[in-house]
């Protein structure tokens, strides 16, 4: 695992879960739900990372 992927898991890990964050200090693209893949692609010159959302879900009003 290279640094650059190990300062994002600690972010990601550091993140309090959407349970505990109250609504109005999370916004639109944290409620809103993304399905799909996440491609890594390594070189020795630079690292490319490929999203593809395959279905995107919001809730509904509360």
């Amino acid at each position: 695992m290279d640094r650059i992927t190990s300062i994002a898991i600690e972010r990601f890990n550091r993140r309090p879960s959407d349970s505990c964050m109250p609504r109005q200090f999370r916004n639109d693209s944290e409620i809103t739900q993304y399905e799909g893949t996440v491609e890594i692609v390594r070189s020795q010159f630079c690292t490319l990372i490929v999203v593809r959302v395959t279905e995107i879900t919001s809730p509904s009003t509360p």
